[in-house]
């Protein structure tokens, strides 16, 4: 057995397996995560820092599994906007030029762009159609410096689809509130991207274990085209102590 069946079979044996949870129109949505320029885009942010540094072998597979993700992605938007599934999109965007409602750490390390740069802009690919909402953050988590949380109570959606980027950052962050918040969360394993192979796969074996259920871009695509509207969802079982 090797390191990472071993570690699997020891989650297994701790944590039981969550539930299967079900795509229901009106009660899910597809939640994507900093597909922008800063950090989704070769030429800009992050891949534009390591070309200047004559570094961007250090990011250049990176940005193709992004660019992976992106079209698993488009995949996923159009088959939410066909089937009635909420799309929201979220986006690394401070409120201010010289970024000071940013938090100082994230300031020392150059990771959030002034109000009007370009890089706080969502990828032409992926951009919002008709009254699909923007939500703009400048921490990691999508929840905490948004109202993600207040909108999607208002609306009554109790299922998260996530994507994005990076999966080992801001999509776990996300995750991990939206669970503690009482979301049922999905995670879209080929519709996220990290900057190693080896951060993606862990930060997936550990969210699709404990914090949601964990399906391809395939498998959402099929649900959603199935999905039954405005289902009646039943309450999670009780989760057991120190998950």
């Amino acid at each position: 057995m090797t390191p990472e069946q071993q570690q699997i079979s020891q989650l297994e044996a701790l944590y039981p397996r969550l539930p299967r949870f079900e795509i229901v129109r009106g009660r899910t949505a597809l939640v994507i995560i900093d597909m922008q320029y800063l950090d989704a885009h070769p030429d800009y942010g992050l891949g534009r820092k390591a070309r200047a540094m004559g570094a961007f072998d250090l990011v250049a597979g990176y940005f193709e599994r992004v660019r992976a993700a992106t079209s698993n992605i488009e995949r996923l938007l159009e088959a939410a906007r066909h089937n009635g599934i909420e799309v929201i999109h979220v986006a690394i965007a401070p409120n201010t030029e010289d970024m000071r409602d940013c938090s100082e750490v994230s300031r020392m390390l150059d990771l959030r762009p002034p109000k009007s740069s370009p890089e706080t802009a969502i990828l032409p690919e992926l951009q919002p159609k008709g009254d699909e909402m923007v939500l703009h953050k400048i921490t990691s988590s999508a929840f905490l410096s948004t109202s993600l949380d207040l909108i999607l109570h208002n609306m009554r959606i109790d299922t998260l689809v996530l994507t994005g980027v990076v999966t080992n950052g801001c999509v776990e962050s996300t995750a991990r509130d939206a669970r503690d918040l009482g979301y049922r969360v999905i995670l879209v394993t080929d519709a996220c991207a990290a900057m190693t192979v080896e951060a993606h796969q862990n930060a997936l074996r550990h969210l699709t274990r404990t914090r949601g259920n964990g399906r391809t871009t395939d498998e959402v695509v099929a649900e959603m085209t199935q999905s039954t509207p405005n289902g009646a969802v039943q309450p999670l079982p009780a989760m057991v102590a120190g998950q």
